[in-house]
């Protein structure tokens, strides 16, 4: 059953004001993906090779990756308040993993409208990924999500933005997630 953390074991005093009024406000993980579902803002897709495949995984698989942005609050939320993603994962990894396949699956229909409309660049040697393919990997167990503090190996313009660490003076209006899905194997 899950249990959000107390308040002695999710220690947010040494925050300010503002993030901790927010943070502590009680939402349930649930009320979180809808927030960050109806203001996230899709800004880029590519398909790229995988990585790091690990073993038992095609040498030529190859992943999506979407880059959205949602509000500077709706983010913290969705990593730090105690419902959150690392609240879940804090309380069992299995209550982590749900939450991310619940938070990717509430985005899929939107994610797959805007590869439709705008098919994802390949960075090579990547093989395109049709829209069953980007389904099937938006659905796979090896789906993730995660914030995205620059643009690094995508090559698809994404601003630089700051740190999980809120550093005291640095504002940034918007945040950028990346959410990767892997699986589908080249034609």
């Amino acid at each position: 059953m899950i249990r959000r953390p107390f308040p002695t074991e999710w220690d947010t005093s040494q925050l300010p004001n503002h993030r901790r009024s927010y943070l502590e406000s009680g939402l349930c993980f649930e009320e979180i993906t809808r927030r960050a579902s109806s203001e996230m803002q899709i800004t880029k897709v590519a398909v790229k090779p995988y990585d790091a495949p690990v073993r038992g995984e095609p040498k030529d698989a190859r992943q999506v990756i979407f880059v959205i942005c949602v509000d500077n609050e709706t983010c913290d939320l969705l990593y730090n308040a105690p419902d959150g993603l690392r609240g879940r994962y804090w309380q069992t990894p299995d209550y982590g993993h749900e939450a991310t396949k619940y938070l990717i699956r509430s985005l899929i229909p939107r994610l797959l409208s805007f590869a439709h409309q705008d098919p994802p660049p390949i960075i090579k040697p990547a093989a395109p990924m049709d829209m069953d393919d980007i389904d099937a990997s938006l659905k796979a167990t090896s789906a993730k999500i995660w914030p995205r503090e620059r643009d690094d190996s995508l090559k698809i313009g994404c601003s630089p933005i700051s740190n999980l660490r809120y550093r005291v003076g640095f504002a940034i209006k918007r945040r950028h997630l990346s959410i990767s899905a892997c699986g589908a194997r080249r034609r």
